[in-house]
């Protein structure tokens, strides 16, 4: 396997891999390796590494939330009342124990959160949001765009060239 440069930047094998694994992560070490030209003991180790360096951090299986039922996909923008360490602490420890919000980012302008929220139906939806959502610590204001139509689902992140 190629050294990793003196930056710490990938190397041309490390990002082929990452590549591969994003596309497939129940792929054996041995189809991984023949993908990316290595053997399998040196492609299994910088497999190891990577995931050592915390590069790879998790393997998920991606599934269709309408085959679960979930025929409602929302994006809930959340105004919170208050900046403070403590209260951003609060609210997201309130949206960490909601299985319904399968997403949640700090994000910039107008809003404080925006959250990703999945539920059977409208009204379970509406129910969810009034009676969770709205009453979750330091909330000041709740906006919600449901989504008509995903154009393009998350399938991994771009590996960087550099």
């Amino acid at each position: 396997m190629e050294r990793k440069e003196q930056n710490g930047e990938l190397t041309r094998q490390e990002r082929a891999i990452l590549t591969h694994l994003q596309e497939d992560c129940r792929q054996t070490t041995a189809a991984l390796a023949e993908k990316v030209h290595m053997s399998t003991t040196p492609c299994w180790r910088a497999v190891r590494r990577l995931e050592e360096a915390g590069i790879i951090d998790a393997y998920r299986a991606s599934v269709q939330p309408s085959k679960l039922g979930y025929s409602v996909n929302a994006v809930v923008i959340v105004q919170v009342d208050s900046h403070r360490d403590e209260h951003a602490l609060e609210f997201e420890e309130a949206v960490q124990r909601e299985e319904r919000i399968v997403e949640c980012l700090v994000v910039s302008g107008p809003a404080d959160y925006q959250l990703r929220v999945v539920a059977d139906d409208i009204e379970e939806f509406s129910r969810f949001s009034r009676r969770t959502i709205a009453r979750m610590p330091h909330v000041r204001e709740v906006r919600t765009s449901f989504v008509l139509k995903e154009v393009k689902s998350f399938k991994g992140y771009p590996i960087p060239v550099r």
